[in-house]
C-alpha cells in the first residue's frame, strides 16, 4: 500500500508499506522528494524497521535481542521499535520517458547500505525492474521482477529475490486498480459514446466559426502591420504540458 501526498507542484511525500507476514506490523517507509529538475529528483527516506504494537510483533522483535543489548542490556521484552534495522537515507533518481534509475545511500544505527535500481516499461504493456544492495550487515542482495497487464487496469507479475542472508525467494505480485478508478474511466467512455453525436456537431460549427473569423482576422493584422502594433503569433488554450520554468 503507497499514500503520495504532493506539497507542491515540485515537492511530495509518500508513505509505503507491504505486509510480508502477520506475525508482526508491516515496516513503513517515510519518502520527502522534490523535483530537481527534469529528469532528476532528489528525496531522503525513513524505514522504521520491524516494530512491535503490544503482543503484535513481540516474538519476531525480540527475536533479534543481541544487537538490541548492545544499547540497551535492560531492555524490554517487547521493545517498540529495533534500532538494527531502521534507517535514513539520501537518494537521487532519474526518469526518462519509459525508463527509471535510482541510487539511494542508505544509514543505520546498526546497518549502512548502497542501492542502485532500475526500472523500464516494454512493448506489449511489460514492465521489468531489477536492483542490487550492498550493506555492511546483510552483505550482497538483489531482486528481479517483471509484471504485465491482463486487463484495463489490472497487472499480474513474477519476481526473484536473493541475497547471502535470506537465500533465493519467488514471488508473485498481482496488482489491483481501485474498482472506483475504473468505474469513472467506464462512465467516461460511455459518456463519449451517448453524446458522441453532439461532440461531432460541436466540433463542426468549431471549425465554421474559424473559417468565419480568418477574413476580420487578416483585416485586423495588416492595419497592426502598418502602424506597427501588437501581433499575436501563436496562442495556445487547454493544459500545458509541465515546464522546468517557474512561471
Amino acid at each position: 500500500m503507497k499514500l503520495v501526498s504532493k506539497l507542491s507542484s515540485d515537492g511530495f511525500v509518500t508513505a509505503s508499506t507491504a505486509l510480508a507476514s502477520f506475525d508482526a506490523p508491516p515496516p513503513l517507509v517515510f519518502v520527502l522528494g522534490r523535483r530537481l529538475n527534469k529528469h532528476y529528483t532528489g528525496f531522503i527516506t525513513y524505514r522504521t524497521g520491524n516494530y512491535s504494537i503490544g503482543p503484535w510483533g513481540a516474538a519476531t522483535a525480540g527475536s533479534s535481542t543481541s544487537t538490541e543489548s548492545m544499547f540497551s542490556p535492560s531492555a524490554p521484552t517487547v521493545p517498540l521499535l529495533r534500532p538494527d534495522l531502521s534507517a535514513c537515507g539520501l537518494g537521487l533518481v532519474r526518469r526518462s520517458s519509459r525508463s527509471q534509475t535510482s541510487v539511494e545511500v542508505s544509514a543505520g544505527m546498526i546497518m549502512s547500505s548502497v542501492s542502485f535500481s532500475y526500472f523500464r516499461v516494454l512493448a506489449g504493456g511489460l514492465r521489468v525492474r531489477a536492483g542490487v544492495a550492498l550493506s555492511t550487515l546483510a552483505g550482497v542482495s538483489g531482486s528481479v521482477a517483471a509484471d504485465r497487464k491482463f486487463s484495463a487496469v489490472d497487472r499480474v507479475g513474477m519476481g526473484v529475490e536473493f541475497g547471502n542472508l535470506g537465500g533465493v525467494t519467488f514471488r508473485v505480485r498481482f496488482i489491483v486498480q481501485p474498482r472506483k478508478k475504473q468505474r469513472a474511466a467506464e462512465r467516461l467512455a460511455k459518456a463519449k459514446e451517448d453524446n458522441a453525436e453532439i461532440l461531432a456537431q460541436r466540433r463542426k460549427e468549431a471549425l465554421e466559426a474559424q473559417e468565419l473569423m480568418k477574413e476580420p482576422v487578416q483585416r485586423k493584422k495588416e492595419a497592426e502591420e502598418l502602424k506597427n502594433g501588437l501581433i499575436i503569433v501563436e496562442a495556445l488554450y487547454g493544459q500545458l504540458p509541465p515546464s522546468e520554468f517557474q512561471r
